[in-house]
């Protein structure tokens, strides 16, 4: 199905990485300590500049149900943030795949590849 799904190009330029074991921890503290350490945000794919009220409402409600699930109160911002950075530790998992796309493709990369 994957084959003949419609692209910009058909480049298929991505690469896919299998990170387990010692590999896999060492990337989880090296993005930890980038991100804890107040790196600045710096995304490939930008967020929308807004919102619409919907969609909003969906993230917020996708927030609430996580944040209360683990009994972290809006108001603990450091429970917060260490439940954020488990993002970058990929929440115990004991495999990662990281794919990866050619630069020069920008966003069509990124679109050819979820496709």
């Amino acid at each position: 199905m994957a084959q003949r799904t419609a692209t910009s190009c058909n480049p298929q330029t991505w690469t896919s990485y299998v990170l387990a074991g010692e590999t896999l921890e060492r990337n989880c503290e090296a993005l930890t300590v980038h991100v804890g350490g107040g790196a600045a945000k710096e995304p490939e794919l930008l967020d929308p500049e807004t919102n619409p009220a919907e969609r909003l409402a969906r993230r917020r409600q996708a927030g609430f149900a996580l944040y209360g699930a683990l009994g972290i109160g809006r108001e603990d911002r450091y429970a917060r943030g260490r439940q954020y950075l488990e993002n970058f530790q990929f929440f115990g998992a004991p495999h990662v795949v990281v794919i990866t796309v050619a630069a020069e493709l920008c966003e069509y990369g990124a679109v050819d590849m979820g496709a």
